[in-house]
């Protein structure tokens, strides 16, 4: 991890080889199976329990979830793209034919708190 001496995952010696450093091992280790919030998350097939970087902020070490960023990107993502390839469905008028309304950005349309797999 740059910056941060304890979590280097390895350096580029002066004859182009990799040195790599334990931590590496740790990283590429990870199970984010072991970790409740991502059992119960839906991204998890995607974000295989995000940045170990964002969980040792979040978590204070890089054994736990670190996700918080994904989720955001993913959403907004999918929001960017579904928007993009199916304008006609989100247009302000069919939003209004088929809701009689435009929903709140803040309502539930891109939530991603669906139920949790079993």
């Amino acid at each position: 991890m740059v910056g941060i001496e304890e979590y280097q995952i390895g350096e580029i010696q002066e004859d182009g080889s990799l040195k790599i450093y334990p931590f590496y091992y740790d990283v590429k280790s990870r199970d984010p199976t072991e970790y409740e919030e991502c059992r119960k998350c839906k991204l998890l097939p995607v974000c295989m329990g995000g940045c170990p970087m964002e969980s040792i902020r979040k978590n204070g070490h890089p054994n736990g979830p670190g996700c918080d960023i994904n989720k955001y990107v993913w959403k907004e993502g999918l929001k960017f793209y579904l928007m993009r390839r199916y304008p006609n469905i989100f247009s302000k008028e069919s939003l209004i034919k088929n809701l009689g309304r435009i929903p709140d950005k803040n309502e539930g349309m891109w939530d991603f708190t669906l139920p949790t797999r079993r």
